[in-house]
């Protein structure tokens, strides 16, 4: 009997340095929009937890979408 061995491939993206920059600005919107929010709701200010709940969203949204997309056009171009 022999043993089947599975061999696994990590690949690294090296990124340029303001990619970095960028992602943790994003980061650092996202958390601060989510603070605003939860404090709005908290002291019921519906109208400031409405904007600031939408402005989490969009921003959250954008982002993972911008990321899907680099993702998918970096898979396309190595097939």
């Amino acid at each position: 009997m022999t043993e089947k061995k599975i061999h696994s491939t990590f690949k690294i993206r090296k990124r340029p340095w303001y990619a970095w920059l960028l992602w943790f600005l994003w980061l650092l919107w996202i958390i601060f929009w989510a603070e605003v929010s939860i404090g709005s709701w908290k002291e019921t200010e519906p109208r400031a937890f409405t904007i600031a709940i939408a402005i989490f969203a969009v921003s959250f949204l954008g982002g993972v979408l911008i990321w899907l997309k680099g993702t998918l056009k970096s898979r396309k171009l190595k097939s």
